[in-house]
């Protein structure tokens, strides 16, 4: 029931309920060490189990002080808190154990007061954080609800907090606590409890690694300085594994890396090998003067790798591990070795299924994937991960150059929902379609989120060795914003990848298209170049016109090719607007003056323009009408308008006087010029 419109009380005593009710919610539980690093013996920590020293920690995300007496956390732990009052802003900690924690913590770092509702000690927790993730609640001492979260420890899931020396926490305390995306592991060692988490800080950077050798050839890892200043990293420690954290600590020569260096260390100097044929980690872990580690520097996590193949950050120094072409020690990166088999559409966020359809909005989503090659491939036992999971059945062949489709649902055990997805998409029989993929670590019913997340394509190193270890095949690392095609975020639109050889993780490599699972190339490439230009533009003119029915052509998937399909051209797979002859991706005053001075406006020969020299409406004309079509857009840059006599000024003998255009262009700009015959085009 809302606090308005069913209650009839003053504006005193609503406003009183109001806060009463924000209260209740201000707090918090922002910091979970669900599953801690062993005991550190040797720095005077207790000899206890990893267990002992799980701790969580509450906020007051408020502005006011908040009484606490009566909160409760239940499930997966229990703690009843007692009468104290938390100041705004602030944070206390529940643990599993005083007697662990404070070994690790000291003393300064401020417990709750209260128990486990059964007398046990005071601010500790009854029971234990599940390593592998449960559901936590918060209520509020009326007995209601106020924070209901289920963290994981797989996934999107930040996975240094599995054991390997870090606690999550939450990013957004008014966002999504569900939502993996707005949690992060803290680069503190063993957590923040009692202050908020710092993030990696990624100065210094794991930036190449080389894992699976045969002699002569070694193992190696390379150190990056993104910083303008030289880095003593004297102490710090190198290790590809948490439960044996002091394998090398590095000193002498290599100590100091300079300001925008690299420096390199191999497996005789380390004295030990990362694993190369199954997934493993690399830690860089900064200590005090006393050897006792104190903070991630970097940490990665990597797959199986081909024999002789390094992962490197791509783009360098910056990106995410990926295969790269070769190796490049010391020296900046070679750029990513793009696999065989890639994902080359991605229809993560579909607008709602059509009237009568039996098909879910989730169950519109679709991965494509392309054999690359020419040779027919085995892709039994292949398998998709972290965004959504599923594994190719065993035995599979693709064909060369072969596309196939991944969807989630069964299309087996759902026949009538295969028919219908083929019929809407337009899906060949002769395109296999796998399936159910599923998300069973994110509680969002869009499989394939609609933010964004990452999804992963990997191979088994060796079928005979099968689970030992995946290479990583493919990456896609989708957003629904930072410069990611925005008509794929439920307009209608897929992502389509622009090159099968671009890279995945990069905005750039893919644009938002009309849907073709199962058809391999760019929607609106009609003359099959792999890119989008003037020249389709042209061809699609040259289609309308003659009346070509040709599919290719029809983009919106109307069965019509006609101006529609030329706008969805321009403005949805070209991403401009009419008049942006140069297709720079804004109509302004340089087309203004390429296109005059290009002398065909009202020149009287017929069908000699094209769309870089004027013909705007598909009529292979330039002349007013061109003008109507591009300044009804509203795409021209305002300021540009005042400056159109001067920009119109070049010596060449057909071009309008200045006068005249600048007429033209207020008399669009007011609305006053009478409308031409293209005008039902651009309604």
């Amino acid at each position: 029931m809302g606090l308005m419109g069913k209650w009839r009380r003053s504006p005193k005593a609503l406003e009183q309920l109001e806060q009463r009710a924000m209260m209740a919610g201000d707090l918090r539980i922002v910091e979970l060490n669900y599953e801690p690093h062993a005991a550190l013996v040797q720095f005077g920590e207790r000899d206890a189990s990893q267990d002992s020293y799980e701790f969580l920690e509450v906020m007051n995300v408020g502005d006011a002080p908040l009484e606490l007496a009566g909160y409760r956390i239940t499930d997966g732990v229990d703690f009843d808190f007692a009468a104290q009052t938390l100041q705004a802003g602030s944070r206390l900690v529940v643990v599993n154990s005083t007697n662990s924690f404070t070994t690790r913590y000291g003393t300064s770092v401020p417990l709750a007061l209260g128990d486990d509702g059964n007398g046990g000690k005071p601010s500790q927790f009854g029971g234990n954080l599940n390593d592998n993730g449960e559901q936590i609640k918060l209520k509020a001492p009326n007995g209601d609800t106020i924070q209901n979260f289920k963290y994981y420890s797989a996934g999107e899931w930040p996975l240094l907090a599995k054991g390997q020396g870090a606690a999550i926490e939450v990013l957004d305390v008014h966002g999504d606590f569900d939502d993996p995306k707005n949690w992060q592991a803290t680069a503190e060692y063993g957590g923040s409890p009692g202050y908020a988490a710092s993030a990696i800080p990624g100065e210094i950077v794991i930036n190449e690694i080389l894992t699976h050798t045969d002699l002569p050839q070694i193992d190696a890892i390379e150190i990056a300085n993104r910083t303008g200043a030289a880095v003593d990293m004297t102490g710090w420690y190198l290790t590809d594994s948490i439960s044996n954290l002091f394998r090398y600590r590095i000193s002498g020569a290599k100590s100091v890396i300079a300001a925008h260096d690299y420096v390199q260390f191999n497996e005789s100097e380390l004295g030990f090998r990362f694993k190369g044929q199954e997934a493993d980690n690399a830690f860089l872990i900064a200590a005090d003067a006393s050897g006792r580690p104190t903070r991630f520097v970097d940490a990665v996590s990597f797959s199986a790798a081909q024999n002789g193949v390094s992962f490197g950050r791509w783009s360098d120094l910056t990106g995410e591990l990926f295969p790269m072409q070769s190796l490049t020690f010391e020296d900046p990166n070679s750029g990513p070795l793009i696999g065989d088999v890639v994902v080359s559409e991605v229809h993560y966020h579909p607008s709602n299924p059509p009237a009568g359809a039996t098909l879910k909005e989730n169950e519109m989503e679709f991965l494509e994937l392309h054999n690359r090659t020419g040779t027919p491939l085995n892709i039994g036992e292949w398998r998709l991960r972290q965004s959504v999971n599923f594994t190719i059945p065993a035995n599979t062949i693709i064909g060369a150059h072969g596309t196939f489709v991944v969807v989630s649902f069964d299309p087996v055990a759902f026949p009538a929902k295969t028919a219908e997805f083929r019929s809407f998409y337009r899906v060949a029989d002769s395109v296999q379609i796998f399936g159910p993929y599923n998300d069973d670590l994110d509680p969002n019913s869009d499989l394939l989120d609609n933010s964004g997340e990452t999804i992963i394509w990997e191979r088994p190193e060796d079928i005979l060795q099968l689970g030992l270890g995946y290479v990583l095949v493919d990456r896609v690392t989708y957003r629904d914003d930072s410069g990611w095609p925005e008509g794929a975020d439920g307009d209608g639109f897929s992502l389509t990848r622009n090159q099968l050889e671009a890279y995945g993780d990069f905005a750039s490599s893919w644009s938002a298209a009309t849907p073709t699972p199962g058809t391999i190339g760019l929607p609106g490439d009609a003359n099959g170049d792999g890119r989008l230009d003037g020249t389709d533009l042209s061809l699609f003119c040259t289609a309308i016109n003659l009346g070509i029915g040709d599919s290719k052509y029809d983009v919106n998937r109307d069965q019509v090719v006609d101006h529609q399909d030329f706008r969805v051209l321009v403005k949805d797979l070209l991403h401009t607007t009419f008049g942006d002859a140069n297709l720079n991706g804004a109509f302004d005053s340089s087309d203004l003056v390429t296109v005059f001075a290009a002398g065909q406006y009202e020149d009287a020969i017929p069908g000699n323009s094209t769309w870089a020299t004027g013909d705007w409406n598909c009529d292979a004309e330039f002349n007013t009408a061109d003008l109507v079509t591009a300044f009804q857009e509203g795409g021209y840059e305002a300021a540009a308008a005042a400056r159109i006599a001067e920009l119109s000024s070049p010596p060449v003998s057909s071009l309008p006087s200045a006068d005249s255009v600048d007429v033209v262009l207020a008399g669009l700009a007011t609305g006053k010029r009478e409308r031409r015959e293209n005008h039902a085009f651009i309604a």
